[in-house]
């Protein structure tokens, strides 16, 4: 059937619908909604919108209309989008008090950042709801979530958490599984068990009430022609491939056609069936190109490489060569930035954490102060008016000042365990923070060890480092007696025992001095003083000592008037004062950024070894 005769049916189903229900506009339209998504997006969009736009909706029904939107840019792979109106959805329920709608949205933010790649984000998402819908007994919703989370540990290959995961998901007693069930496939295709995995595909397909769902039907379709090819089934790649495009068709999903295109051309291809690779390989440019899928169009690009190649077109072959290569690197690129970014939002988020909390701790002591102030100024008071109205009352006076001595000393003790407790919930932050910073670091372990790029694994090891870095400074705070700031000799050689023990550095051959004068600094001083003091002494140890015997590294800080002097300094191979200075690295940038923090001045000198000086103007010591 036509899409516009399909759509037209669609709409008269909806007017019909409408009309007949008019008494509860707003409710049949999520209805008509919730039914059609999975097989016309388009169409529901469509309605959802109008109903938005005319006010068609009652305000506690705007959070489900902005969830079935997002859906259906999910659906369409127009992840953004999707993010944008989940977003929405997620703070229109939470304004509501909605905790089920709350809930349901960020499951749908972690499922959207998942198929973005951001892996750790969607990981904190879906754990923290999984709590939530396993407290309320929402299956369905449990059942999601965990087919989620095992398709997460699927992509990060480990596929043996991933398939406990999956067995939990199973063990649930009620919920909808077809998407967990195809999720199971797509292990078993990675388990190298094709049988297996073709047989869910098959009694997925025997099921009536999957039929209608586009959705479902297209992701069977796509992944079974995958393994189809595994196994050298000619026809069943081809039949299973060309439903997949109908389906995805259907539902406006140009990014997967392009995908499905992509994998036919390869497919034609390698089976020397040139003229039908190269049909499947323009249609896979038009799709790439119509939705910006970088990814799809580079292995394209490598494609019609062999064709000008078989052609003779040595020339043209070349120039797309350069161009795929240049795209590589643009699409390596941006996810680096991607990762970087996804850091800098953990490392904020926890600084706004532990910020509400100090803000909190301060308000009650605002609210003690005052509550003492109160005291003292009725307990005055009353002296005052007791002594004016009967100062012939010794006796009475006598009594009066004893029991308000007592109240006082109990006031006191109140304010006593008021500030002990603070002093404990202090230390409990720096911990928690502490402890979330190990996860992100183990998170960075764990990437690092998936990832075959060197240069992308020695941009998130030192990322990890500088984590790591972070979290010395609440592990030291939250150990010490004294939580106002961080002993810097301390820390500084812990810091330096852990970079020399994590670049495997012989101390022997090469070791390090730290000099701090006892100062001790506040924790807005010492996380970009510790991060920059990170920085400087990894390039040491990667660059500056190419096998000396007798390498040696300084760390030294001293207070010297309005200023603080921090110095990192070795006796290595030099380095070019301006190249360095002007250097365009990640690791200078952030040191510049954290600099402009501190009003700090950077000095660079190269003079047997290196030596980099920076002079800082705000800083705070602790006494």
């Amino acid at each position: 059937m036509p899409i516009n005769v399909r759509n037209a049916c669609y709409t008269f189903a909806f007017l019909i619908s409408f009309f007949t229900h008019a008494q509860n506009s707003g409710q049949n339209t999520l209805n008509f909604a919730k039914e059609h998504i999975n097989r016309n997006p388009d169409t529901v969009l469509f309605h959802l919108s109008q109903s938005i736009h005319q006010g068609g909706l009652l305000d506690s029904q705007m959070p489900e209309a902005y969830r079935l939107i997002g859906i259906c840019y999910h659906i369409q792979s127009r992840f953004d989008s999707a993010l944008l109106y989940f977003e929405k959805s997620l703070d229109l329920a939470t304004l509501q008090s909605d905790s089920d709608m709350v809930a349901k949205s960020r499951l749908d933010i972690g499922k959207t950042l998942l198929a973005k790649g951001r892996m750790s984000a969607a990981q904190e998402h879906f754990t923290e709801v999984l709590v939530y819908f396993e407290e309320h007994e929402m299956h369905d919703e449990i059942v999601q979530t965990l087919s989620y989370m095992g398709f997460l540990f699927q992509r990060s290959n480990d596929l043996r958490v991933a398939r406990k995961m999956y067995d939990r998901a199973l063990q649930q007693p009620s919920g909808r599984k077809h998407h967990l069930m195809i999720s199971l496939a797509t292990w078993h295709g990675r388990m190298n068990q094709p049988d297996s995995a073709l047989m869910l595909y098959d009694s997925l397909l025997d099921l009536p009430d999957i039929q209608n769902d586009y959705l479902i039907m297209s992701r069977i379709h796509l992944n079974a022609a995958i393994i189809y090819d595994q196994i050298g089934n000619h026809e069943k790649v081809i039949e299973y491939s060309r439903k997949a495009l109908q389906y995805n068709h259907q539902l406006g999903n140009l990014s997967s056609k392009g995908v499905i295109y992509q994998n036919l051309t390869q497919y034609h291809f390698l089976r020397g069936e040139y003229e039908r690779s190269r049909v499947c390989l323009d249609s896979g440019y038009y799709c790439a190109q119509k939705v910006g899928s970088l990814n799809v169009y580079i292995k394209l690009l490598g494609i019609e490489v062999e064709f000008e190649k078989l052609d003779g077109n040595y020339r043209r072959a070349e120039y797309l060569m350069e161009k795929y290569d240049y795209l590589k690197d643009s699409l390596h690129r941006q996810r680096q930035a991607d990762l970087a970014q996804e850091l800098n939002i953990k490392y904020e988020t926890a600084t706004n954490k532990q910020r509400i909390a100090e803000l909190e701790l301060e308000r009650k002591d605002a609210a003690l102060s005052l509550a003492r102030a109160n005291n003292q100024r009725n307990i005055f008071l009353s002296g005052f008016g007791l002594l004016i109205v009967i100062a012939g009352f010794l006796y009475f006076q006598y009594s009066t000042k004893k029991k308000t001595s007592e109240v006082l000393t109990q006031k006191n003790l109140q304010i006593s365990d008021a500030l002990a407790e603070r002093e404990t919930l202090l230390k409990e932050i720096h911990h928690r923070v502490k402890n979330n910073l190990q996860v992100i670091s183990s998170l960075l372990k764990l990437q690092a060890g998936s990832l075959e790029d060197e240069a992308a694994i020695d941009a998130v090891k030192q990322g990890q480092h500088r984590v790591k870095s972070m979290a010395l400074i609440h592990q030291r705070l939250y150990s010490a007696d004294d939580v106002r700031g961080v002993d810097i000799q301390d820390y500084f050689d812990n810091l330096c025992s852990e970079l020399f023990s994590a670049f495997g550095v012989d101390t022997t051959n090469t070791d390090y001095h730290v000099a701090t004068n006892g100062l001790k600094l506040d924790i807005d001083t010492v996380i970009p003083l510790g991060l920059i003091i990170n920085e400087l002494v990894t390039n040491s140890i990667k660059y500056a000592f190419d096998e000396k015997t007798d390498g040696m590294l300084r760390i030294e800080v001293s207070n010297e008037g309005d200023k603080l002097i921090a110095s990192v300094a070795d006796n290595g191979i030099g380095m070019d004062e301006k190249k360095l200075s002007d250097s365009n690295s990640f690791g200078w940038k952030m040191i510049r950024s954290l600099s402009r923090k501190l009003k700090a001045e950077i000095k660079v000198h190269s003079d047997q070894g290196t030596t980099v000086n920076l002079i800082m103007s705000r800083f705070k010591l602790v006494k």
